[in-house]
């Protein structure tokens, strides 16, 4: 099995090579899948600047991607989800000319303004929705582990990024989105380059997936 995905984002899609995570976790499934990924992105740019950026649109148009992965800028949802909203729609729609499908990455809040996450949530909720595209809830997913494991670091220094276990939480979600695996069954750790990135204790991933799985799920039904 393989899957082809493009992913046009910024800084929460590129940093600590979060797509190279889920090419090495998808090699390491049950049911081992060859990923690869492709990416197009700009420190702090929005899909309205990938809708007007010629790299991002020849890179859609270049072939029949599986999915193409969109990625808002952290505070786009809020400051003006009416700009996101009419760039997800053109975007969308070159995408479906090649016959490839749309997932939009919901991202998380800032450390500091935690009461963000739910505008963020329902405004990719609502794209998704509108455009009958899939949807990674990353940033749910991000809010159920902070409650539930308030010890690990899912955030860089900065309050705002992933550090490199909030990246390997984030590449988890698109795995098990994509491949629908069960909680436990990706690695606890990921390595790139002969360099390990993450190393967890089975049962913290294991934890980490069961909320994946579960958030998932809520989605789908909110889809249904």
């Amino acid at each position: 099995m393989e899957i082809n995905i493009l992913f046009l984002g910024n800084s929460h899609t590129y940093l600590h090579h979060m797509p190279r995570m889920i090419e090495f976790l998808a090699r390491e499934a049950p049911c081992p899948c060859n990923v690869n990924t492709h990416q197009v992105v700009g420190k702090g740019v929005s899909l309205k600047w990938h809708s007007k950026n010629s790299q991002s649109l020849e890179n859609i148009a270049s072939r029949s991607w599986d999915y193409v992965v969109l990625q808002e800028c952290s505070g786009g949802p809020a400051s003006d989800p009416e700009a996101m909203s009419i760039a997800a729609r053109q975007l969308d729609g070159l995408i479906r000319t090649r016959k490839s499908r749309t997932v939009f990455f919901m991202t998380w809040s800032k450390r500091d303004q935690p009461e963000m996450q739910t505008t963020i949530a329902n405004a990719y909720i609502e794209i998704s929705h509108e455009l009958n595209a899939l949807l990674a809830p990353v940033g749910l997913v991000w809010q159920q582990a902070l409650k539930e494991l308030p010890e690990l670091a899912f955030y860089h220094q900065d309050g705002r990024h992933a550090s490199a276990l909030g990246t390997y939480l984030t590449a988890c979600v698109f795995t098990h989105l994509f491949l629908g695996v069960s909680p436990g069954e990706l690695p606890a750790g990921v390595t790139i380059d002969g360099r390990e990135k993450v190393t967890l204790p089975k049962q913290i991933a294991r934890t980490l997936q069961k909320i994946i799985c579960k958030q998932i799920a809520n989605i789908d039904k909110i889809s249904a």
